[in-house]
């Protein structure tokens, strides 16, 4: 949890969840983070793909990609790897706008060179 803290507190990009305060008592770690309420990409994956008049098409993927490889520039420009990118650690604000998507769970990720 330290490594994740250390990295995340360093991160400054609209697509990465902010980390805001932590502290710890003898017992439990608290982190103050960003509140995103709209879901993971998972999720809205499949709820547009039941629907009969939504799809997932390749604009929505655009703007999935566009801000996932944004993200992922940016960490990388920091030396940092994520190490477990997956639509369940894609979440988004509560419009559910897909270029908005929030990147989280840096817990495997690793500062690189």
């Amino acid at each position: 949890m330290i490594n994740e803290i250390d990295i995340l507190k360093d991160m400054d990009h609209p697509n990465i969840v902010n980390i805001y305060e932590y502290f710890e008592d003898s017992l439990y770690l608290y982190i103050v983070m960003e509140l995103i309420e709209g879901g993971c990409l998972w999720d809205r994956f499949f709820e547009m793909r039941k629907s009969l008049f939504k799809s997932f098409g390749e604009n929505e993927a655009r703007k999935c990609v566009k801000a996932l490889m944004s993200c992922v520039l940016y960490c990388h420009e920091q030396n940092v790897m994520h190490r477990d990118l997956k639509l369940e650690n894609m979440l988004l604000e509560k419009n559910h706008k897909l270029d908005q998507l929030k990147i989280i769970d840096f817990g495997t990720a690793k500062y690189c060179t």
